[in-house]
């Protein structure tokens, strides 16, 4: 029981304890959205074919784009106020919301007065597009709602309110596939509105507390400094993450969007664990860059990575086992393949983004901008090269290498650019070092056959292999020091 204690005692010691705790707080809440998303996936490609699944989700991830869009990504700005810890954020957050209001209202009249010429261009039914809007609008009622709970470290209550805003979606959308029989994916986009527009009323009631309906031009200012600046930043990491989706559905049709969204599905766990990692560890970060302790913060960096790491490794090594069990019909197992390829970009974003966290605390907002405007327009270029020769099966690899370059573009403005302390890239290169070589010798000399037992098996010996490497120093000291 002593040994326990003291073992305890050591890991709450740690510098990256709290900060752990706020992301396993988070991370439960992803779990919980991720398990919903593994649940959800054999429901859906029951209800729907690989060409309504395809519509339903290139119909979402324009609610990506379009959410700061159309409101000039004016509520862009709350959290990074908020960091200033100054006694007007209530007032700052009422120009907030007026100023977003009257430009999302201008703009929705516009998208929606040319909703058949847009509907065309982009391959999707011009009903789906009103629908589209108001889904967007509430999308920003939940950013906001973001932004004022994680600098406050509220993750408890942003946690649940997130994963039961994911569960009550897929419980309405459900209910829409069910009753809807003709146009199917109009049952999981009815729904999932209708849900949300339960969700955005909470929200706004959790929410305006902290408004005063006040309209301050020194708070436009700074809102529109800051913000303005990130809107080709926004829209050019959406292109990243999307662009693929929206050029398949175009240029190869709605069934080949279909199938290459099921695995993209499968990779897209690890952008909501990257998610968590960031909202339980930015607190943090911005506080250590105040007071300029270098040392912590690379600590920190460090124990992300390895996080990121074990993430990584484990769905490369059962991503398409899992989608082979999720996949309700057999034709979206044929994406499946993918799914590492997905992974690897995802690790490469995940790594950017933490380089971005130094730009986001110079307030450089530019230099981000100029990264992801470079890296989307490969992506583009690439796309449009190798998707009509080699299929929807390119956009995989031509995405991970974007998110590859990007994350070179990143290393080198922060530092040679900008003079951000150097992340400790020695210690990182041998934790990488560590997932390369398990991912050569699970795809070197492992038969790549899903939901093989004995193929299962040798996976989990060599994920277990990858955990012992990454963290053995952590394990080495803690054994120490409870001798």
């Amino acid at each position: 029981m002593t040994n326990k204690h003291n073992l305890l005692q050591r890991l709450q010691q740690l510098p990256f304890f709290d900060t752990f705790r706020n992301i396993s707080t988070y991370f439960s809440a992803q779990i919980a959205i991720q398990a919903l998303g593994i649940i959800s996936l054999p429901v859906y490609t029951y209800f729907m074919d690989e060409k309504d699944y395809g519509i339903a989700n290139v119909y979402l991830s324009f609610v990506l784009v379009l959410t700061p869009l159309l409101g000039a990504n004016l509520f862009g700005a709350v959290s990074r106020y908020y960091y200033e810890e100054r006694g007007d954020f209530r007032e700052f957050m009422g120009t907030t919301v007026i100023g977003t209001l009257v430009i999302y209202m201008v703009t929705c009249i516009a998208v929606y007065w040319f909703k058949d010429p847009i509907a065309a261009y982009v391959n999707l039914p011009a009903r789906v597009i009103p629908w589209l809007l108001g889904f967007c609008l509430m999308s920003a009622i939940f950013s906001v709602f973001q932004q004022i709970l994680v600098p406050q470290r509220r993750s408890k209550l942003f946690a649940l309110t997130q994963a039961g805003m994911h569960y009550f979606k897929f419980a309405l959308a459900f209910l829409g596939l069910y009753l809807i029989t003709e146009e199917i994916y109009m049952g999981k986009i009815i729904g999932e509105f209708v849900a949300m527009i339960f969700v955005s009323l909470f929200l706004i009631y959790k929410v305006y507390p902290f408004v005063k309906l006040t309209f301050n031009f020194d708070h436009l200012k700074y809102i529109l400094n800051y913000s303005l600046p990130l809107i080709p930043f926004l829209l050019s990491g959406f292109i990243l993450h999307s662009f693929d989706q929206w050029f398949i559905n175009a240029r190869l049709g709605n069934a080949e969007a279909g199938l290459y969204s099921f695995a993209y599905k499968i990779g897209f766990l690890l952008p909501g664990f990257t998610s968590a990692l960031l909202a339980g560890s930015n607190p943090d970060y911005f506080s250590l860059m105040n007071r300029d302790n270098i040392s912590a913060v690379n600590h920190q960096v460090i124990s992300l990575v390895k996080l990121l790491i074990i993430a990584s490794g484990f769905l490369m090594f059962f991503g398409v086992d899992l989608g082979t069990l999720l996949s309700a019909k057999e034709v979206f197992v044929e994406a499946l393949p993918l799914v590492p390829i997905i992974v690897g970009g995802y690790f490469f974003f995940g790594i950017t983004q933490l380089f971005f966290r130094g730009i986001y605390f110079l307030k450089r907002n530019f230099f981000l901008t100029a990264i992801v405007l470079l890296a989307g327009a490969m992506n583009i270029i690439l796309n449009y090269i190798y998707i009509p020769q080699f299929g929807y099966e390119a956009a995989a690899y031509t995405t991970a290498v974007s998110y590859f370059f990007m994350m070179v573009l990143a290393w080198i403005v922060t530092s040679m650019v900008l003079k951000l302390p150097p992340f400790p890239m020695g210690r990182i290169s041998v934790l990488v070092f560590w997932l390369i070589v398990a991912l050569a010798i699970n795809f070197l000399f492992i038969p790549q056959q899903s939901l093989n037992l004995g193929i299962l098996l040798i996976k989990i010996v060599l994920f277990v292999f990858l955990c012992l490497g990454v963290y053995f120093q952590n394990f080495k000291g803690l054994i120490g020091s409870n001798r």
